[in-house]
């Protein structure tokens, strides 16, 4: 859980970089958690996130307004600066949500035959 725990402890952090070198060595090398194996991050846009949480009855705490933006701006800077996470896979295509069958039989899949096959 160490990378939900970066990524939702990290939003609110002023200097989020720094905060994010600190949990990582703090969970692997003070407390020597082990890492994933293999971590994916499906990323779609902000506007697709947004949209399919409207149509819920019931929003958690981190799922509000400015708690989701602050979240989702921290989860760019960690995928495009940090690179905290192996694989990303986006979950759009042309502006449109990809089916979850799909990502996992032709994104994630070959990814994970291929590492097991090491």
């Amino acid at each position: 859980y160490a990378k939900s725990n970066l990524l939702y402890q990290g939003k609110d952090d002023p200097n989020p970089e720094v905060f994010a070198k600190y949990l990582t060595e703090l969970e692997y090398v003070d407390y020597n958690n082990p890492q994933a194996d293999l971590s994916f991050f499906l990323h779609v846009p902000y506007e697709v996130l947004r949209e399919r949480l409207d149509k819920r009855d019931e929003l958690d705490l981190y799922e509000q307004d400015d708690s989701l933006k602050n979240t989702y701006d921290f989860s760019e800077m960690l995928i495009h600066s940090y690179k905290a996470f192996e694989y990303v896979i986006e979950g759009t295509k042309d502006g449109q949500a990809i089916p979850v069958d799909t990502i996992i039989n032709e994104q994630m899949l070959p990814i994970i035959l291929e590492r097991v096959a090491k």
